[in-house]
């Protein structure tokens, strides 16, 4: 059995400046992204019987860079009232446009890069508004 096969991939999406500059920073400390992918997932298995533990740390990690991952009350209600108007358009498309794409078909993938569509569309003033 090849080395690759014991193996699975794990794919992320993070801003290209973020990745550069992540990626220098774990370099400058001695590590590979990979090696610090695989510290994350050790850390989360060690303690799979302690979800709190594994939000605790992410959270502290995040305080820690002055960022949150959960929206705010704002941005949930900016996130709730556009996803209220996203369905509207989708149900008008599907009763009017047939044959048009509907990107929620995409799968969960879709509805899971929101926030960042968002951001990339507005700008961040908007989303830390």
């Amino acid at each position: 059995m090849s080395v690759a096969a014991d193996y699975a991939q794990v794919n992320a999406r993070v801003r290209p400046e973020l990745k550069r500059s992540g990626e220098a920073a774990l370099a400058n400390a001695g590590y590979t992204p990979t090696k610090a992918i695989r510290l994350l997932y050790a850390f989360a298995s060690e303690h799979a019987s302690s979800p709190q533990a594994i939000a605790d740390y992410l959270e502290g990690a995040g305080a820690a860079m002055g960022r949150r991952d959960v929206p705010t009350d704002a941005q949930a209600e900016k996130l709730e009232a556009l996803s209220a108007a996203d369905a509207l358009v989708q149900g008008f498309l599907g009763k009017y446009a047939a044959g048009v794409r509907d990107s929620a078909a995409d799968g969960p993938a879709e509805v899971d890069y929101r926030e960042q569509e968002l951001v990339d569309r507005y700008g961040e003033e908007w989303w830390r508004a």
